[in-house]
């Protein structure tokens, strides 16, 4: 399965050098209603809802992934304006798909949209969720997992957004599968970086405005990509508003 993730020229350009992907807690996402459906399954009490949100927004932290290469909104809002790339996983090649490594992993990660916001305590069959002690997938808190990460309202639904979740906080990472990530700061919030093979990305589309299509900078560091991906560059269709790709010639 292949998904992609928007970034912008200077992310992407790390992210093809370093061979990184950065995962950010929820609380430093641009939509400040992040985990709202979780009011109705994390304890209901006023003094202690607060803390508890803090402490999960902390202790986890999400890969946003879409399904979808070629959205003119997002090339907008996540490229820098179409000056950045976008990049094409294979989920399971990069781990995404580990249910030993990952909280949610990217099968489970389909986000779901809703007009309404689901704030009752009603789930089905559901075990114990031990807040500060979960690092894998159990399908036993799959529902009560997307109360809390994957619902969203539905104007964000253009997004077709798939989150990958991982542990980021907590105690002994260094011997549970996933391991414990590197944390960097980027503009005062953590960003944690998880290493994936080469052969993980299959897919890179360069914007319309992307230096190394205008020839402001030279494309060197597709260089040692251009053998196992396929590396296209996007242009607007000659008679309606959609994207179309062509070979990226060096």
């Amino acid at each position: 399965m292949i998904l992609y993730k928007y970034v912008s020229f200077e992310c992407g350009c790390k992210i093809l050098n370093d061979k990184t992907i950065g995962f950010s807690n929820p609380c430093d996402f641009n939509d400040p209603f992040e985990m709202a459906g979780g009011h109705g399954v994390l304890p209901t009490n006023s003094a202690f809802f607060p803390l508890v949100l803090k402490s999960l927004m902390e202790r986890y932290a999400i890969l946003s992934l879409t399904r979808s290469a070629l959205n003119p909104l997002m090339w907008a809002h996540y490229t820098e304006k179409h000056v950045g790339f976008v990049i094409g996983w294979d989920v399971n090649a990069a781990g995404f798909t580990d249910e030993t490594k990952n909280l949610i992993p990217a099968q489970h990660g389909n986000v779901i949209y809703t007009t309404t916001r689901p704030n009752h305590t009603q789930l089905g069959q559901s075990a114990p969720m031990k807040y500060d002690q979960e690092y894998a997938f159990r399908p036993e808190l799959f529902e009560k997992l997307q109360r809390l990460f994957l619902y969203k309202a539905m104007c964000w639904s253009y997004e077709e957004e798939v989150r990958i979740i991982k542990c980021v906080l907590g105690e002994n990472l260094e011997k549970i599968p996933s391991g414990p990530l590197k944390k960097i700061e980027v503009d005062s919030r953590p960003i944690y970086l998880a290493s994936f093979p080469p052969e993980a990305i299959k897919e890179i589309y360069l914007g319309v405005d992307n230096p190394f299509v205008t020839h402001k900078k030279s494309p060197d560091i597709l260089q040692s990509w251009k053998n196992s991906a396929e590396i296209r560059e996007c242009s607007l269709t000659p008679d309606s508003w959609a994207m179309a790709t062509s070979e990226y010639s060096f």
